[in-house]
């Protein structure tokens, strides 16, 4: 038996279908509701020992393509797709081979389908393969199911949701992060059906579909990852869920007109910007037009600040498809991006500028900003410096808030609260970037650890 085995993985080795180990898989393609955006949650069920699936519509959108693939991340490497040289029909209930591709090579072949349908994808990186079943689901009665309600461990009682229209039902409110990770899910009146999720994983802004029980409530539920405003929207003939998560609490202006710097799209480097009320920020400071090597500078706001986390995003109107040049005294309809275009706003000259956002009107208003409070900051401003193995943050009179260092994946490595001088002793030599909050000022500072 271990001879055959050890054959095997040579097998493998020798067709570059070497077994992969991934603890997440999303299923991604033009035939997929996530279209080809990596921020797309269209997450598979991990079932452990190497063994995903994912339940759902693969579709034609209109141009006849229906590819999809998978990816095991917010990015495009590394990927699992077909070991073709172009493009693969998948026939369902025959397993086909999977590729681990980890950088961009030709050909970028993905799978087909080759009709609109529900299908079960089922994948086993023990075997590095792809197994497509047809599938149906039973489809709820509008009028039978009636009024829906959210029910779970998120929720004490059952929750009535507002009817929007036929079968289509909505709620918004505050959702509270717990440990263990609670949840929702759907049920009529008298509890006797529900919709469950299709796939396991952590609730994001996105689409999601579900699973009809008409026999017995299920229990399996959505999981709220962190604490915010969710609304919620279902649809019952299409058994269908769309969930907008917007934090009112906090929002960062983030892009290179804040810098000046090429290239200045990190998530670490989103300031934070002054609320005034509930859903309404604000923020005064110099903008630059250009960049240091000529380019034109660009912003939008970011309702979340997690290193490499680019899911709640706000910018210019998704329906248009172009950035949008602010002036004084103008005023712009925000979008939360999702999937639509990624429209930010530029920069016409150098100067002060006064931004006000407000999440529930979904408008940027600009107005001339004040002089005054960018020399402050830059009269006094918190220095960062190394020293051998040692990072030292110094306050340079000014109370700080908190410091954090991350290494170059975006991972936090240390961090501290409310400080004046500190010092961290790196572990690892090599390149990090330590963010400094002071009121409503974020500093970053890339340095060397040697």
């Amino acid at each position: 038996m271990k001879k055959i085995t050890f054959l095997m993985v040579c097998l493998l080795s020798v067709l570059g279908l070497s077994a992969a180990s991934y603890d997440h898989l999303y299923v991604i393609g033009d035939a997929t509701s996530a279209g080809w955006n990596t921020n797309s949650n269209l997450e598979m069920t991990n079932l452990g020992d190497g063994k995903f699936t994912w339940t759902g519509e693969l579709l034609d959108h209109g141009d006849n393509s229906r590819r999809f693939k998978f990816i095991v991340s917010r990015s495009w490497y590394p990927c699992l797709t077909t070991t073709a040289a172009a493009h693969e029909t998948v026939t369902p209930g025959v397993k086909v081979a999977l590729l681990d591709k980890h950088e961009e090579v030709q050909p970028d072949a993905a799978f087909i389908v080759d009709k609109t349908g529900t299908y079960k994808i089922d994948i086993d990186l023990n075997e590095m393969t792809m197994l497509l079943t047809e599938t149906t689901q039973e489809l709820p009665d509008v009028a039978e199911f009636g009024q829906v309600y959210l029910a779970g461990s998120a929720f004490t009682d059952k929750v009535a949701m507002e009817k929007v229209s036929d079968g289509v039902y909505t709620w918004s409110g505050v959702i509270e992060e717990a440990d263990p990770m609670v949840g929702f899910y759907f049920v009529n009146g008298d509890e006797t059906m529900s919709f469950n999720p299709a796939n396991t994983g952590s609730i994001k802004s996105g689409s999601y579909s579900m699973v009809y029980s008409a026999d017995g409530v299920g229990t399996t539920e959505f999981q709220i990852p962190a604490t915010s405003t969710y609304t919620i929207t279902v649809n019952v003939a299409e058994m269908k869920m769309e969930v907008l998560k917007i934090d009112y609490e906090h929002l960062y202006i983030v892009g290179s007109a804040l810098t000046a710097r090429p290239g200045s799209w990190l998530t670490e480097d989103g300031v934070e910007m002054e609320k005034i009320e509930s859903g309404k920020f604000t923020w005064s400071g110099q903008l630059y037009a250009q960049t240091t090597d000529g380019s034109g500078t660009e912003f939008k706001f970011l309702n979340q600040l997690i290193p490499g986390v680019w899911e709640n995003d706000f910018v210019f109107d998704t329906t248009q498809s172009a950035n949008q040049p602010i002036e004084i005294g103008g005023s712009y309809t925000i979008s939360y991006r999702g999937s639509g275009h990624d429209n930010k706003f530029t920069v016409p000259e150098d100067g002060n500028y006064k931004l006000t956002v407000d999440l529930h009107a979904m408008t940027l208003t600009v107005e001339e900003g004040t002089s005054s409070a960018v020399s402050e900051v830059l009269a006094a401003a918190p220095v960062v410096v190394t020293d051998g193995a040692t990072i030292r943050v110094l306050a340079n009179g000014l109370d700080l808030d908190g410091v954090m260092v991350f290494d170059l994946l975006g991972n936090c490595v240390a961090s501290t609260g409310a400080v004046s001088d500190y010092a961290f002793d790196m572990a690892q030599s090599g390149v990090y970037v330590v963010r400094v909050a002071c009121g409503n000022q974020v500093y970053s500072h890339k340095v060397i650890v040697k």
